[in-house]
């Protein structure tokens, strides 16, 4: 009877094409960490379930987005777009550098949101790195910046494109740093693969998994109920 609900239920909603844009990071998440198999096999309240595609095109800065989206308009043919950058990006070296990260969604990305409200724009934050590669500050200011595109970007976006749901922010990162000292921000020890290595192994991505499946369904219920 379960399955026999479920098929039902299937029947009801549209199914959602999903194009992400990574690098190393997630590719390992998308096959080890068990990504690609939990979006194919989601099916949200609404009866809408998901088919993953991807696209080994990222980058490691932020800044790097409004090129890839420009020059290279792939994305155009997709309902779902999730993109993130890799853990480099996590190495925020200055307040100047936080203040161009931020620039980025302000004056570049929201546009490209904003004239797609027919695409559900999914931005992952970078994931942490590990001690060696960074510092404290660096790492407190990565979270910074992922708090702001939660709150302060995501806010201001809606209240001027209200309605339009199309923009969502997975934190990533928060799933995978430890959350205090030591190493306060910065790859948490169970998810490291080595000293010197900032890629989160197996559990990090598995746990990422469980807690994107129930975000992206909530995500694109959101989204599609006002289209």
């Amino acid at each position: 009877e379960a399955e026999e609900a479920e098929a039902l239920q299937a029947t009801k909603g549209s199914n959602f094409k999903v194009y992400f844009i990574h690098l190393s990071t997630g590719e390992c998440w998308l096959g080890e960490g068990g990504l690609r198999k939990a979006v194919n096999s989601a099916i949200t309240d609404e009866g809408h379930s998901f088919t993953m595609h991807d696209s080994y095109s990222g980058n490691a800065d932020h800044r790097d987005w409004p090129h890839r989206f420009k020059s290279n308009a792939d994305w155009q043919g997709y309902d779902i777009v999730m993109f993130k950058s890799c853990f480099p990006a996590s190495h925020i070296d200055s307040k100047a550098m936080l203040k161009e990260y931020k620039k980025v969604y302000l004056k570049k990305m929201k546009h490209y949101f904003k004239q797609n409200p027919d695409i559900l724009f999914i931005i992952v934050t970078a994931p942490p790195l590990v001690p060696n590669e960074t510092n404290q500050t660096c790492a407190d200011r990565a979270r910074t910046f992922n708090n702001w595109l939660k709150k302060g970007f995501l806010k201001k976006y809606n209240k001027k494109q209200a309605g339009f749901n199309n923009v969502a922010v997975f934190d990533y990162f928060d799933v995978l740093a430890n959350p205090s000292d030591p190493d306060r921000n910065m790859l948490n020890k169970k998810y490291r693969t080595g000293a010197w290595d900032s890629h989160p192994n197996t559990k990090g991505h598995k746990d990422a998994t469980k807690v994107f499946t129930p975000f992206l369904k909530t995500a694109t219920d959101n989204w599609a109920s006002q289209m």
